[in-house]
């Protein structure tokens, strides 16, 4: 989460997202991140979801990025890794999103274990709070300027893009694409993102 004491604001980021992108953007509008600490007063991860009570006025921003594409994405960034927080098999992407709908589709929204919400459909992530402006990865600056926010770059550079060649469309098969629906949920109707 990045925040902005300045502007009011708040950067919700679901990983996969173009969170990367989007950080540096904000940055470049004068956003910090916001570092949650456990007990043992360790760093945590930045895709924590929860607003802290000083920031619960500010403006909420959130990414979402269409479910194939960030399915997809979630796989080929962990199988990369050769590791993912919730021990989903990894040998085939069929196999890995069976898991992701097997070990979260149950689980409450206000879950509070980022090792299993990482792997949640944006709506589900996004769930605890309202969101005033969402910006899809597919168009970072128009969103951002539709919502107010003038980008001081001309262009919006796309950070940690892998180097993966397929493309979900290289892939898909009816039944992933049923497997991807199930999974996500109301992301495609709550963010414009058209269900195959």
């Amino acid at each position: 989460m990045m925040y902005s004491q300045k502007l009011k604001l708040v950067y919700l980021d679901p990983p996969k997202t173009g969170s990367q992108t989007l950080d540096k953007v904000f940055q470049g509008m004068g956003c910090s991140y916001h570092k949650y600490k456990n007990d043992k007063g360790r760093v945590l991860d930045k895709h924590q979801r929860i607003i802290p009570p000083k920031y619960k006025n500010y403006t909420v921003f959130a990414s979402v990025r269409n479910p194939y594409t960030r399915a997809l994405s979630l796989y080929n960034y962990d199988r990369k890794r050769k590791y993912n927080f919730i021990k989903l098999n990894m040998r085939s992407f069929e196999e890995y999103m069976t898991g992701i709908i097997e070990k979260t589709s149950d689980l409450p929204a206000d879950t509070d274990n980022l090792h299993q919400y990482r792997y949640f459909p944006c709506w589900k992530y996004l769930s605890l709070q309202p969101v005033d402006h969402i910006i899809h990865m597919e168009s970072i600056k128009p969103d951002l300027l539709d919502a107010g926010l003038n980008v001081k770059n001309k262009s919006v550079p796309h950070l940690n893009s892998g180097k993966n060649t397929k493309t979900f469309d290289d892939i898909k098969t009816p039944e992933l694409i049923d497997m991807i629906n199930t999974w996500a949920g109301t992301d495609f109707e709550q963010y414009g993102y058209q269900r195959l």
